[in-house]
């Protein structure tokens, strides 16, 4: 691989990876962001309380699997893959 390629490849690499770390983000601050809101209530719970129990894991488990399926493309776009 050239290193030109290989430099790309990181970039990107490293682009990826900056976004899904802003994605946690934006999940740490919406579940801090709604502890705010604590006299909410939804069912007898807390509002952070809900978001912090199903909605943090369940997008971030997407994330994950977000973040996977486009370095596997990645992977096969520069010759780095397994079958």
């Amino acid at each position: 691989m050239a290193n030109a390629d290989q430099d790309d490849r990181w970039q990107k690499t490293r682009t990826l990876a900056l976004a899904s770390l802003a994605g946690a983000a934006a999940v740490a601050i919406m579940v801090a962001v709604a502890g705010a809101f604590e006299n909410e209530r939804t069912d007898g719970f807390p509002l952070a309380y809900i978001l912090a129990t199903t909605l943090a894991p369940i997008t971030l488990t997407i994330l994950v699997f977000w973040f996977a399926r486009r370095q596997k493309a990645l992977d096969r776009q520069y010759g780095f893959f397994e079958d």
